[in-house]
């Protein structure tokens, strides 16, 4: 009964350093300053950009792609511009901790050389084309972000709406 009980309080004890371990783990960024987005509601034809630090690309995802998913579909696709949803990824450009510019424009991780040593941050260059929304998720911090694209406001559709015309019954 001894060797029983022996045995309960190691497997108890394993198991809780293991899970204190995961609990505690560092992610390599702060959950408060994964991203910098510049905004999250545009129109059809506007331009925008998502940084996204450098250790957070493995758990950010863009409508359940992972950052890696994408990257791997855009070096066999033969580089830029990208749809991802309702967005177009036009340019990737990459930075120091100081926000010192590296490299303008895709690099294939095979590619990237020694000055790529000191990358933390990446940012992508948006433009919506088309109405949606796009869901921006990190499982590790719990963070749900929603960019909503907006139809392009028109002079001609206001003037219809004056008149009357394109009113749904």
């Amino acid at each position: 009964m001894r060797k029983l009980y022996a045995i309960l309080v190691t497997l108890l004890f394993v198991t809780s350093v293991f899970g204190v371990a995961s609990i505690t783990a560092d992610l390599g960024y702060s959950c408060d300053d994964y991203y910098r987005i510049s905004r999250t509601s545009a129109h059809v034809g506007d331009i925008f950009t998502m940084s996204l630090h450098r250790e957070a690309t493995s758990d950010v995802k863009i409508d359940s792609e992972t950052i890696g998913d994408i990257n791997d579909e855009i070096e066999a696709k033969g580089g830029l511009p990208y749809q991802i949803g309702p967005l177009e990824l036009i340019n990737v450009e990459y930075f120091k901790e100081d926000w010192t510019l590296i490299h303008s424009g895709f690099v294939k991780q095979s590619e990237m050389g020694p000055e790529f040593s000191e990358l933390v941050w990446i940012r992508w260059t948006f433009r919506a084309v088309s109405p949606g929304t796009v869901i921006l998720t990190n499982d590790e911090c719990g963070d749900t972000v929603t960019i909503t694209i907006a139809p392009k406001s028109t002079p001609m559709n206001f003037f219809m709406k004056i008149i009357g015309f394109g009113k749904k019954k």
